[in-house]
């Protein structure tokens, strides 16, 4: 039987975005075309290698569904509008459970339904790089449950934490108008020339009010450009970390021995350096907001 892995295990962040697929697809939406279908066929294939049993029973369930109506009124004589409301009752309740059974495998992957829908999905950078190592470590030879499951977590919270901070990145960006702080500068000394050289007194004001807004922009974004320059070296600490656990688990092969023991310790104390950054981080920012 194929294992499965939940939100426990994988990032809830890529189940959404598997999810926002599969609707998309059902839709009818262009978000699944081209490039993306070869992906999506893989991922559907490996779906139902996963659900196969589930799905072929639900299927041969329409059989009984549809005799419902010859065999109410053939076998107990039943009227042709009583034995018609049974045939609906008895549709909903089929295609209720179809949709229930759909829900359910949305709860649950298989590394190779993982594996294959990775190139369609619109995933962040940080996204791309946990699910690299996630690949790695689930498809690992010498790791046990045990310990496929204490990286997972490991990687779970990283990604976690990363997600968290390109938040505040994000909303950062929004409270200087969506720049970033050397954007602003150039923006600034761009304004700065524009006023010095205007030759129409009008203009001249206009551009210096401009100016004045710019500069205004620019005077929060430096309170806030040591944050951000912060932020960006931990999602770039947290991205190598990925690389590496992508690298050392996809290099290590031992044959048919039997698992051994790998060191979380590199991974976890970059976690834990994170972890205590961003809670600098974000004392920082609440402070700056408070001035």
């Amino acid at each position: 039987m194929l294992e499965q892995y939940s939100r426990e295990h994988i990032h809830p962040s890529i189940f959404d975005a598997i999810d926002g697929l599969n609707s998309a697809a059902l839709a009818g939406e262009n978000a699944v075309a081209s490039t993306n279908m070869k992906a999506y066929s893989a991922y559907n294939s490996a779906w139902f290698a996963a659900h196969w049993k589930g799905f072929t029973a639900w299927m041969i369930g329409i059989v009984p569904t549809i005799g419902t109506v010859p065999f109410f009124r053939g076998a107990l004589d039943m009227s042709k509008p009583a034995s018609a409301a049974i045939f609906f009752v008895a549709l909903a309740a089929w295609i209720g459970a179809g949709v229930y059974g759909w829900e359910r495998t949305k709860k649950d992957i298989t590394i190779k339904e993982l594996e294959s829908i990775i190139p369609a999905l619109e995933l962040t950078d940080s996204q791309k790089q946990y699910l690299s190592s996630v690949v790695a470590v689930l498809g690992s030879k010498i790791l046990d449950s045990d310990q496929k499951h204490s990286w997972l977590k490991a990687l779970y919270q990283a990604l976690d934490n990363a997600m968290g901070l390109e938040k505040i990145h994000r909303e950062m960006r929004q409270v200087i108008g969506g720049s970033s702080h050397a954007e602003l500068l150039s923006e600034v000394d761009s304004l700065r020339r524009r006023v010095e050289t205007a030759q129409d007194g009008q203009a001249k004001l206009t551009y210096a009010e401009s100016l004045r807004l710019a500069e205004g922009r620019l005077s929060r974004s430096e309170g806030m450009a040591a944050q951000s320059e912060r932020i960006e070296a931990q999602l770039e600490l947290t991205r190598q970390t990925f690389l590496q656990t992508h690298e050392s688990l996809s290099g290590l092969t031992i044959g048919a021995q039997q698992s051994i023991h790998i060191s979380l310790d590199p991974l976890r104390a970059n976690l834990s350096r994170v972890q205590s950054e961003s809670e600098s981080i974000l004392k920082a920012i609440e402070e700056l907001n408070q001035a």
